[in-house]
């Protein structure tokens, strides 16, 4: 089985009001990281001239890039996997460690909390979540993580004077840090709190807003199935639910046949068929990671939990096509940026035919019924 050097989503770089770059969509501003790179080079070099068997300070950027270096050092495996009838039904990405505690505590050290002020949301988010999500009545992120999308719905003004926004999320830890960045009272009109997706702490038909970015395709069938139910749940009627999911989209299935991805087999079957001949697959610790999703199929998940898709779109066309069309792909994107602002919109946000057909993510709107 082919491997290739694991990767995390490329995101594009952003602009928050005061035009300084940020590091990611909600990530650290680049200039923030610079002056902390260089006080720590500094500092470093400063104290191995006064004391040379002193040992290295570690601080925050630094232990944000060896986290960083230690997740892109992960390989991953992205296979197909048919359906009974031989056709293409989904991809699946196994990634090495993906279950264990180290690499969800690396992933929210490159990801940290930030209070987020002056940042903007990503274009791809704003549009749809100032038509979309009610004005009045809480919003929910579900699987919120580092909550930074959480502040920067306040903080842009998404959510409205009579309503109010919660993340949730099962970490422990990373809810604790949340209210440590972000602490909060009646007057924030925002909380986190400790929960399970598949099982929200919320009473029937009393939220206004339900967002799940980049969760549900972590869960099996089951799992997934329950999810969705737990959200038609808890929305009240007209209530908007706005999730984002991997696509199976048409530049990946174009690849697939042309024969770019593997076929998956079970475990058993790849050390069986590397003993034959003579190259027996060691247990590579690859757990399952997450779900790319054909619309047709998301969709009707979703619809079938008691929700109607009133809204479609797709979202980094940078990745969704570095992924189908390869390395060289990468290189024409960025000529395209190069040539000036206006341009480099357009890679962040492309016209909509590009993104029905080659983006990374899918974004679905859905409406209680």
């Amino acid at each position: 089985m082919a491997w290739v050097r694991g990767e995390l989503p490329r995101v594009t770089w952003q602009e928050n009001r005061s035009g300084e770059p940020i590091d990611g969509a909600m990530g650290v501003q680049a200039s923030e990281l610079e002056a902390a790179e260089r006080s720590l080079k500094g500092g470093v070099e400063e104290a191995s001239a006064q004391r040379p068997t002193a040992p290295v300070v570690t601080d925050a950027a630094t232990k944000k890039r060896e986290a960083q270096q230690w997740l892109d050092g992960l390989p991953i495996r992205v296979v197909l996997r048919k359906s009974r009838g031989g056709e293409a039904s989904r991809l699946v990405m196994y990634r090495v460690a993906a279950n264990s505690r180290e690499f969800w505590e690396k992933t929210w050290l490159v990801s940290p909390c930030f209070r987020m002020r002056g940042y903007t949301l990503p274009r791809w988010y704003k549009d749809v979540f100032r038509r979309r999500l009610p004005r009045d009545g809480i919003i929910v992120e579900a699987g919120c993580g580092n909550g930074n999308l959480v502040r920067m719905l306040l903080n842009e003004g998404i959510v409205g004077e009579r309503g109010s926004v919660e993340g949730l999320d099962f970490a422990e830890d990373v809810i604790a840090e949340n209210r440590k960045v972000h602490p909060t009272d009646a007057k924030t009109r925002c909380t986190y709190r400790v929960g399970d997706v598949r099982a929200l702490p919320y009473a029937d038909g009393s939220i206004a807003g339900y967002l799940s970015m980049g969760v549900v395709e972590h869960f099996d069938e089951k799992e997934r199935e329950v999810i969705l139910r737990e959200a038609a749940r808890c929305l009240r009627l007209g209530g908007i639910a706005v999730m984002t999911v991997p696509h199976f989209s048409l530049a990946r299935r174009m690849r697939a046949m042309a024969g770019g991805f593997e076929e998956e087999v079970a475990r058993e079957t790849r050390i069986a068929r590397g003993r034959e001949i003579g190259k027996p697959e060691a247990d590579d610790g690859a757990a399952f990671y997450q779900f790319y999703f054909k619309a047709k199929e998301i969709c009707g998940q979703i619809e079938r939990a008691g929700m109607r898709v009133v809204e479609l779109d797709g979202y980094d066309c940078r990745r969704g096509s570095t992924d189908a069309f390869g390395a060289g792909w990468e290189k024409a994107i960025r000529w395209i940026e190069q040539r000036g602002p206006k341009w480099a919109g357009l890679v962040e946000q492309p016209p909509k035919l590009v993104r029905r057909f080659c983006p990374h993510m899918l974004m679905v709107v859905a409406e209680k019924v």
